[in-house]
């Protein structure tokens, strides 16, 4: 048995919220800074309740095409228009937990929902950084300044990149590389299954 000081156990019952989420964070903390190349630890423990949608990412690849950008499936090769398609996570939502733009890529329904939580084939990669240049280059030329800013910050601070790196593809190819291939080794590591069939 535990025996607690009634002080203590009436400060714990009225303030077990409080209590809870600091032991949660600091455990968060421990977990993240002992596997630091796992991403997202906090959003593993805590998961959102329920997913957001992806109306402003879609809203980006719309604009491109809308601007002339002739977009392919990176896995198929389906030629995809402004009312066909829906964004992929490149790397499962369910191992990195968020929606960043830089990890989305536009493919049909049909496929989305068969890949699942697979993961694509490494050689897939390069075509993500690819599509992603095109789309920056476009945007580029028919965005505000202030609209291109909010579109590239994901870009600058997760793929450790410059403003002045965005349009050029030898820079783009070789920031996905570096930080892709080490999280899809992760994942595969973590139990996460590569897709083989890209047929719908």
């Amino acid at each position: 048995a535990i025996k607690m000081n009634p002080v203590w156990k009436d400060y714990f019952l009225q303030n077990f919220p409080i209590i809870y989420r600091w032991a949660l964070w600091e455990w968060c903390n421990y977990l993240q800074s002992r596997n630091p190349h796992i991403p997202a630890i906090i959003n593993k423990i805590m998961p959102p309740t329920e997913r957001q949608p992806l109306s402003s990412q879609t809203r980006i690849w719309k604009d491109a095409i809308r601007a002339g950008l002739r977009i392919n499936c990176i896995y198929d090769d389906t030629d995809l228009t402004e009312q066909h398609f829906s964004l992929d996570h490149f790397l499962p939502w369910s191992f990195v937990c968020h929606d960043q733009m830089w990890n989305l890529t536009p493919i049909m329904a049909s496929l989305n929902s068969s890949k699942g939580n697979n993961l694509p084939a490494q050689d897939k990669l390069d075509l993500l950084a690819e599509q992603h240049c095109e789309l920056l280059s476009v945007i580029k030329g028919i965005y505000t300044e202030k609209k291109w800013n909010n579109v590239i910050e994901p870009y600058i601070c997760d793929l450790s990149l410059e403003s002045t790196d965005l349009l050029l593809s030898s820079k783009i190819m070789k920031a996905y590389r570096n930080t892709i291939n080490p999280l899809l080794f992760i994942a595969k590591q973590s139990g996460f299954a590569e897709m083989t069939n890209y047929s719908q």
